[in-house]
């Protein structure tokens, strides 16, 4: 009976000590996440964007995580990076309006104007009563509209632009 009870506890050993290690991990990535919205309830985007890539991370189709961090990206003028981890985004979410807006967003901002206007026709197409996406998609068209004629920059030029300045 001895050796039954010593090899059960010797087999549950690992299997705790596993649980263990699981918690512990997501109790880690909670106190990241709940940094991560510090940071970012802050405006500080720059100190938010490696904790929800570790997030990320450890929760490749975190929608909630993801969104984040194309905000973040986006916010610290990281266009380049916030296109990336919109069209993973919009993969992962297909339907997802906003997700969609941000993406054309960060699109518009790297000058892919044509990719930006079929984004932003995407959104239309999602949620046409959507009042906000909207006004925001077609003045966003409009931009794009605007750099065609040669009248307007994305925003990446204005913000070289004014650097120079």
């Amino acid at each position: 009976m001895k050796t039954s009870t010593f090899i059960t506890l010797s087999c549950l050993a690992p299997a705790l000590l596993f649980s263990s290690a699981l918690r512990a991990r997501a109790e880690s990535l909670e106190e990241t996440q709940n940094e991560a919205v510090n940071f970012y309830q802050a405006g500080r985007y720059d100190a938010a964007i490696p904790l929800y890539r570790k997030i990320v991370n450890a929760h490749p189709e975190n929608k909630g995580a993801l969104k984040d961090l194309l905000i973040c990206l986006w916010q610290a003028d990281r266009y380049d990076e916030a296109a990336d981890i919109g069209a993973r985004l919009t993969q992962i979410s297909k339907n997802d309006v906003d997700a969609e807006f941000m993406y054309a967003r960060s699109l518009l901002a790297i000058g892919q104007k044509e990719e930006a206007l079929t984004a932003f026709k995407r959104c239309r197409e999602l949620d046409p009563d959507e009042q906000h996406i909207q006004l925001a998609t077609a003045r966003e068209s409009d931009q794009i509209l605007v750099g065609e004629l040669g009248l307007g920059a994305t925003k990446r030029q204005e913000q070289e632009q004014h650097r120079r300045v």
